[in-house]
């Protein structure tokens, strides 16, 4: 439970722009994530991707590609390719390439995996959401304002069908 805790605390501190003071708890989290469950635990992955976010957030993009790469080949080996956490390291590789200039790069490899994301069914439903949003940044520094705006709308309509309709959340 403290490493999904510092984990998520992590992810959280990296999302509020403060992913310089979220590296050191996010690499203890993911050591004891290891420790306790395994290296190709659902836990160990999930917080190497929440520290490869935060290794992005710094500027230490090739660390975080290395990482990814090393959990992607883990992912694979245990679970698979369709499976969510699988798919999911594959969206962090895919923003990394936008992150890194690369908007082509990720839209080649966020479209291989859009259709894995609808095939997980509810489950998968939040994770396509992320990843169309991801499509539309990329559409739009190719310039691609038309194709931005059709992803944007498959992520409203996502949103539509995963939560309620007065939810907050549709605004967001």
């Amino acid at each position: 439970a403290v490493a999904a805790a510092m984990g998520l605390w992590g992810a959280a501190a990296t999302a509020r722009g403060r992913a310089t003071e979220a590296l050191a708890p996010l690499a203890e989290a993911e050591s004891m994530a290891v420790r306790f469950t395994g290296e190709p635990s659902p836990l160990a992955v999930q917080d190497r991707i929440f520290l490869a976010d935060a290794f992005a957030a710094t500027g230490a993009r090739e660390e975080a590609r290395e990482l990814l790469a090393r959990t992607l080949a883990i992912a694979r080996e245990r679970y698979g390719e369709p499976h969510l956490l699988t798919l999911r390291i594959r969206l962090a590789l895919a923003r990394l390439e936008l992150d890194s200039g690369r908007a082509g790069a990720a839209i080649a490899q966020l479209d291989a995996i859009l259709p894995a994301f609808a095939a997980a069914g509810p489950q998968g439903r939040s994770w396509e959401a992320h990843a169309q949003f991801a499509r539309g940044d990329a559409q739009l520094a190719l310039g691609n304002a038309r194709g931005a705006a059709a992803s944007f709308a498959q992520v409203v309509a996502l949103r539509e069908a995963i939560l309620w309709s007065g939810s907050a959340e549709l605004a967001l």
